[in-house]
């Protein structure tokens, strides 16, 4: 349609600002609307990769700045058509009223008109703030008090109706007492205001909460805010005549397809693209989606790595059956690594006295070994009671975990294998074990063992995962309280730690030995300060807060375990399920990523016999579960993938040949991610995003310099046992 000649009827009025109800739209303002908002939206998530610690690339920028250009043309192309279809000339119509809207009160005879919308603009905003707050205390104290999650939704659906009705009386309240005021802000300038205002709270909030945003991925929300934001203010304000706007919109979308196929064949793009951005991230996971041809969770060209884009059997991510004469994981190879099976003889440790020991496992969750003092940390003083413990055992000053979330750490750990050569049940979230597992506590119960679980941790209330397969008694104890969490734990757990007392029956002196698993919560995310403590009031201050708080009540379960007055030997394993990343790779926290923030946790041995040493050869997390099942005399299954840590106990060193492998599928979006540990060196490979990093993590210990395809002579050879290593995973469909 054509714009209206100056010389019409309608010209003069126009030009004297009587808008008529329906202006003829303007040709293209909708495409330059759009992609004004989708390169200011790039332009955030830029900014957000510079500020990042992810080396910028600019093949990269190029990358998120072509897939927000295609986004933007998706947008207009929507919105054109859906005005088109349904409600012809209504955007325009809108766009025009509010242009109206926003010039009122420039003239006497407008004021009226102008008071009442800015009257009615707050009285929205006041209406919207206290729904927020209602329903979001509402939320809290459901959360805080109930045990159900169906309670929790079922309240919060209860608050919200009279939250409404709340809601719209304080805003008609509100828009009476602003009538009454005097004067009121023009609607252009209440409008300037609010936008400003909500600016000003997003940055506020981001820089107190910063953490907390990360942690639920809140930030991913912000380019796409702004892109469907901005686009109709855009229109509204600033609307522009542009010829010819299909073929302008075909024309930039060959460009910008061009542009990301190819960005996305450089690896540092892909990474800067996955790891340094909000959003683009998720824009690329959609591309990566639409060209998974057979959903085997692998994408194709150019988009990912699958050998076989039309074989859901095949693809990077499938078990490798060797002999087959098939390659099902695309390693160019119909083989796959066994695993030895260990020398039961050679395996199972008995202490001199003949007794099988008292086990006891306590692990913290989110403890990030480089954050302890007897592990070189100085910054803070957070664990003086332990320092000193600590110290008349066994350290291995290089343990790290096969992943780096709670799930599957704990999973891992209970079975002795990584958490995908485990077999999973993929019913929901966490999934369970496959009927052919035994787990650690089954399998010390049929060697006469009681079995007792005293855990923190929301995840635990998770009543149908038979991770509590095999234990005599499996509580979580703090039950979704907010804070202040590690008496909890020592609440429920002194009577299994202390030795009975000197006047206790024969038969209590005589019981069985028992496995004790503690699991303590508190320098888990969210952090909160403590008032004894100064630290200081960045959430990485805080987070060392909560170690120093909850190291004082592992210091007594360890001082209780170890008392002098039990009569059976006993054993203790302190350690963590994973650490916690603080900007060091991007805003992922942990169970994203599998970087050495993340993976690197506190293990240490102490028990009957064990003479203290330090041990700077790198070990696993689920090393821990041979380690136990020995301890107490039982040999390690064959089906383990995990090394005991007894010969090193009785003064042996590690492998030094031996890898240590880690897997990690939980990232948002979702990448798979597979590495090892080798030596001095860390190799990640990231299998969606087809990117490969290897790290020295002696002489780079933070993982900023990416020596891969560079001159490290034992890369080929870690790759090629890398590949091996992902023949013997299979992670379920559903998770893929």
């Amino acid at each position: 349609m054509s714009e209206t000649p100056p010389d019409s009827p309608e010209g003069p009025a126009l030009a004297a600002g009587a808008t008529p109800a329906a202006t003829t739209p303007r040709r293209g303002a909708w495409l330059l609307a759009w992609l004004g908002a989708g390169c200011l939206a790039a332009s955030v998530e830029l900014v957000a990769g510079l500020l990042s610690e992810v080396p910028f690339s600019a093949g990269g920028a190029l990358l998120v700045t072509a897939l927000f250009v295609l986004t933007a043309l998706l947008g207009a192309g929507l919105t054109r058509g859906l005005e088109r279809i349904a409600a012809p000339g209504g955007i325009e119509r809108t766009a025009d009223a509010l242009r109206r809207a926003l010039a009122l009160g420039s003239g006497a005879h407008e004021r009226g008109r102008a008071r009442a919308f800015s009257a009615g603009l707050g009285m929205g905003v006041v209406a919207a703030a206290v729904l927020t707050l209602l329903v979001g205390a509402a939320a809290h104290v459901a959360i805080s008090h109930a045990r159900d999650p169906e309670l929790v939704a079922l309240a919060v659906g209860a608050a919200a109706l009279p939250a409404l009705g709340a809601a719209l009386f304080v805003g008609l309240t509100a828009r009476r007492a602003l009538l009454a005021l005097p004067r009121l802000p023009t609607p252009r300038v209440l409008l300037a205001g609010l936008l400003g205002g909500a600016t000003a709270l997003f940055v506020g909030a981001a820089l107190r909460f910063d953490e907390t945003l990360a942690h639920l991925g809140a930030y991913a929300l912000v380019a796409p805010a702004v892109l469907v934001g901005a686009a109709p203010l855009l229109y509204a304000l600033a609307p522009r005549r542009l010829a010819r706007p299909a073929a302008v919109g075909v024309v930039l979308a060959l460009l910008a397809s061009v542009a990301v196929v190819g960005s996305w064949r450089l690896p540092r793009a892909r990474s800067f693209t996955s790891r340094g951005t909000w959003s683009a991230a998720y824009l690329v996971a959609g591309l990566q989606s639409l060209s998974d041809l057979d959903r085997d969770g692998v994408a194709s060209f150019p988009f990912g790595a699958d050998c076989a884009p039309l074989d859901a059997a095949r693809s990077p991510l499938a078990r490798e059956l060797a002999g087959n004469g098939i390659d099902e994981n695309c390693d160019g190879r119909d083989t796959v690594a066994e695993h030895a099976d260990a020398d039961a003889s050679a395996s199972a440790f008995v202490p001199l006295s003949g007794e099988q020991p008292d086990l006891y496992l306590i692990t913290v969750d989110a403890l990030r070994a480089d954050h302890l003092g007897f592990m070189g940390y100085t910054a803070h003083p957070t664990s003086p009671d332990l320092d000193t413990l600590v110290e008349d055992g066994v350290i291995f000053e290089r343990a790290y975990s096969q992943d780096s979330g709670t799930a599957p750490s704990m999973w891992s750990l209970m079975v002795g294998k990584t958490p995908f050569q485990v077999e999973l049940v993929a019913e929901g979230f966490p999934p369970n074990y496959g009927e052919d597992e035994t787990t650690l506590a089954e399998r010390l119960s049929a060697a006469g063992y009681t079995t007792h679980a005293r855990l923190c941790g929301s995840l635990f209330l998770a009543p149908n995962w038979n991770l509590r397969r095999g234990f005599d008694e499996f509580e979580e104890v703090c039950q979704r309280r907010p804070r202040d969490l590690g008496p909890y734990v020592m609440d429920r757990a002194r009577a299994l730690l202390a030795p009975p007392p000197e006047d206790a029956p024969a038969s209590e002196q005589e019981r069985p030995p028992r496995f004790v698993w503690l699991h303590f919560f508190d320098p888990h995310h969210p952090y909160v300060d403590h008032a004894d403590l100064h630290f200081g009031d960045q959430p990485m201050d805080l987070y060392d807060e909560e170690i120093r708080y909850v190291q004082t009540f592992v210091a007594e379960a360890l001082r209780t375990a170890l008392d002098e007055r039990h009569v059976r030997p006993r054993f203790v394993v302190l350690s963590a399920d994973h650490g916690e990343n603080f900007s060091e790779h991007g805003r992922d926290p942990h169970a994203r990523t599998l970087y050495r923030e993340v993976t690197h946790v506190p293990l240490v041995v102490l028990g009957t016999d064990l003479r203290a040493r330090r041990v700077d050869g790198p070990v696993a997390l689920g090393d821990v579960f041979p380690t136990l099942l020995n301890l107490a005399g039982v040999p390690t299954p064959s089906s383990s993938t995990m090394s005991s840590l007894v010969p090193v106990l009785l003064g042996g060193a590690p492998d030094p040949a031996r890898p240590i492998f880690q897997e990690n599928s939980w990232s948002r979006p979702t990448h798979h991610v597979k590495a090892m540990i080798l030596g001095r060196y860390h190799l990640i490979r990231d299998l969606t995003a087809d990117t490969t990093e290897l790290y020295d993590l002696l002489s780079d210990p933070r993982e900023r310099v990416n020596r891969a395809d560079s001159d490290v002579a034992e890369e080929a050879a870690m790759l090629r046992q890398l590949d091996a290593f992902i023949g013997t995973t299979n992670i379920p469909e559903a998770y893929r």
